[in-house]
Order: C-alpha cells, then structure tokens, then sequence
C-alpha cells in the first residue's frame, strides 16, 4: 500500500514541479542535426550549442528556439539560414521525432530536403517553408498532422504533384511560386471544413480546375499562374468564397451560367490571361455582391447583358475581347463609379448596322472602329490593381487561431500541453491518496 501511495502522490508531484530533464529523444535528434550541417550552423548566441545540446532549454530565450514551460522540450524551433549563409545539408530522418513541436520555420537555407518522417508531428500547429531553393523531392503526406493551422511554402524546390491531404490539411495553404510542383491538382469531394485560404499561386500545375466542393468553408482560391486547361466546373459550388482567381491559365471554353447560387458571397473574380471563349455570363451581371470582375485578355464575345444587378460593381475589365454592341445600362452606370476597359480589343460586326451609342465612353462598336477606355464617370483617376489578396471583404480566419509568427501556439482544439499533462497526473495522485487511505 505504501508503494502505491509513493507512485500516486509523489511521481505526479515531480511532474507538477517541473524537475524533468530535457527529452532525451530531442537531445539524439539535435546531436544528429549538428552531425549533419557541422561548420555551416550558424554561432553559438544564434542557435544550439553542439557540445552540450541537452541544456538547451537552461540558456537564455532564443529567438531561433523556444521550449515548453517545464524546459522538458522545444515547441518552437526557426531555422534561419540568413541568405543560404547557414545550414547547407540535409535533415537527418531522426528530425521527425520532434513529436511536441509546434512551430517550425525553415527559411533562406541550403537545406536539400524535407524528409517524409516530418509527418510525424502531429501536434504541429504552423509549418513555414520559404526561400529554400534546393529543399527538393515531393512534398510529405501531412494527413496525421490533424492540429495544423497554417502551412505555407514559397519558392522551394519541391518537384512532382502535390498530395492529396495537402489541400485538406489546414486553415491557411499557401503554396506559391514553387515553379518545379507539376501535375495535376486533387479533387476535395469529402468535406474538409477546416480550410478557409487555399492559394496555389505561381507553380506548374497541369489538368482542369479541381472540383474542391468539398472545402465548404473556403473563403478564398487562388489559382493564378499556372498551366491549368479546360473550363471552370459548372459543379463548383462554394458558398463562402469571396474571392476566386485564376488568371494567367489556359483555361477555355465558356464560363458557367450559375454564379449567383454558386458563389453567393463572391466579391472578386479574376479569369485575366487565358483562353474562354462564349458569351458573358448574364448571371454576372446580376450578382449583387459582386466588386470586380477581370476578364481581360481572352476571347469571349457577343454582346453584354444587362449588369444593372450588380449594385456593388466598381472594376469591370473587358480589353482584349470581341465584345459588340453598346455598353448596357448607361443610365444606372452615370449615377455609379465604375472603373472599366474595353481598350485593344477587336470588337466584331456581326450586327446588320452597327449602332450608334449615345456616349463614346459607352461604345463597344462604333462603325467597327471603336475602342474606348470608360473610366469613372465623375472623373476620378484609375485604381492601382494589387495582386489578388489573400481575403476579401474582412472574410479572414478568426482571432483564435494561430498566427505565421513564433510566440502564439494556441488555437482552438490544441492537443494538450506539458503543463496540462502534470495537472492532471496530480489530480490522479490525489485520487489514489483518497482512494487507498493510509
């Protein structure tokens, strides 16, 4: 009965106390990192001590790491190669032992790889990869690593087709200019509701646009830049999305009917630089939520519908179309702002007798000679167009989840702490003190 009484009250006292070494299992990872980058690690004051990693949670607060609050192990770990100055190696395959981290950073480095046992951590809230040109070879499955917020990678060296978890995996995905990721993308048909911001901006990416309905709560896709073909899914039905953008494709055919039902809450659409041909989608132009529609530079045609539906349109771009006829709903549009282009474009004839519109800034076909640039009609200068944000209309994730900074791991559903572990162990001790008596 004593023992029992030693083993319930005492060892949980020593977790509550925080007298636990550091990891030993974090101590043989951190050996084998020093083993494998030797003389590229950066000094002593910026990151581990390679003679004496196992008190690397004793010296003071490091930016590069930072360590659960019993010192036990590292939940923030940045690995910052300072313009490739540091850190030309590859990662060892202990390195995915890292089971109670948080956060890992990977920046401006030679680091050649990400091996697959990264798909280890689990308990992974933020993983960052940018500016590591020679960090290649595909991209892990990240399916078990079920608490992730936030994962970004930008200008990697990553070859070959993205995995399907990839896309269902967290709250923000960034994956942009990431030249060497090919293939085509997944489709996410099984509902995946933690996703809110997908941007695959920048890459190589083949095949139709993904039927990704199953991101139910996504509120911005970003697509631009690729080598997408085919015509956008009349399937796709995303409720959330206030911004959708897939410019600078070789996507083609007509545009789907349905936008109003199919992205209610849409505030910005941006097809620019590709190949859709077909009319424009009279569902667009009663869209009453609508800001912006990018339709420059394909080769749609045919004359425009009433837009007199969307109330809120102020960016309306048209260049380098074969639109005809007059612009519709000149007496709503002189009593609204609204920015357009129909510049360079060539506009066709395929009317008896062309019209005669009533205001040049309102022609699409004068004579067949036409072309115009409408601005706005009370005179205000032309809006800077930025690339496409990463949300619109203040539709961001919400303040509880984590941040792209170290320093704030907490998020809604986070697996439990060091700290949490002892209080409860205590209360355990407690249990069998009462339960077993003297």
């Amino acid at each position: 009965m004593k023992r029992v009484f030693f083993f319930c009250v005492f060892l949980p006292l020593v977790v509550w106390t925080g007298n636990l070494p550091f990891s030993p299992v974090e101590t043989a990872i951190l050996q084998d990192f020093c083993q494998a980058f030797g003389s590229s690690l950066p000094p002593v004051s910026r990151f581990i001590d390679c003679q004496n990693v196992s008190n690397v949670c004793d010296r003071a607060p490091l930016a590069s790491i930072i360590c659960s609050t019993p010192g036990t192990s590292i939940e923030q770990l940045t690995i910052d190669g300072e313009g490739m100055q540091y850190f030309n190696g590859s990662l060892p395959d202990s390195f995915g032992n890292f089971y109670t981290l948080r956060f890992l950073s990977i920046k401006n480095t030679g680091i050649r790889n990400l091996p697959a046992t990264i798909a280890r951590m689990n308990v992974l809230l933020t993983l960052q990869l940018t500016d590591n040109p020679l960090m290649s070879g595909p991209f892990p499955d990240v399916s078990n690593m079920t608490y992730l917020n936030t994962l970004v990678s930008r200008r990697n060296g990553f070859q070959g087709p993205l995995p399907a978890s990839v896309l269902s995996s967290a709250l923000l995905v960034l994956f942009e200019n990431n030249t060497q990721l090919d293939g085509t993308l997944p489709d996410v048909t099984i509902a995946a509701p933690r996703v809110q911001l997908l941007s695959l901006t920048g890459n190589a990416f083949t095949g139709n646009v993904p039927n990704v309905n199953g991101l139910n709560k996504l509120t911005a896709l970003n697509l631009d830049n690729n080598a997408l073909t085919g015509t956008i899914p009349a399937a796709l039905n995303l409720p959330f999305v206030s911004s959708f953008s897939a410019a600078g494709n070789r996507l083609t055919g007509p545009l789907p009917d349905d936008w109003v039902s199919n992205f209610p809450r849409l505030l910005r659409l941006n097809l620019a630089q590709n190949q859709i041909t077909g009319d424009f989608p009279a569902s667009l132009g009663q869209h009453p939520a609508l800001n912006e529609i990018h339709v420059e530079g394909n080769d749609m045609s045919g004359h425009l519908p009433s837009l007199s539906g969307s109330t809120n349109m102020t960016v309306l771009l048209l260049a380098g179309n074969q639109f005809c006829g007059c612009f519709p709903d000149k007496a709503y549009f002189s009593q609204h702002s609204l920015y357009c282009t129909i510049a360079y474009s060539t506009f066709c004839c395929s009317d008896p007798a062309p019209r005669q519109c009533a205001d040049a800034w309102l022609c699409l076909t004068n004579n067949c000679s036409c072309s115009m640039t409408c601005n706005y009609v009370d005179g205000l200068a032309a809006p800077t167009f930025a690339p496409m944000p990463l949300s619109s209309g203040g539709m961001t994730p919400s303040a509880g989840n984590a941040s792209l900074t170290p320093g704030n791991t907490s998020a809604a559903g986070d697996p439990p702490s060091v700290l949490t572990t002892g209080v409860l162990v205590l209360c355990l001790g407690l249990f069998c003190r009462i339960h077993f008596g003297g």
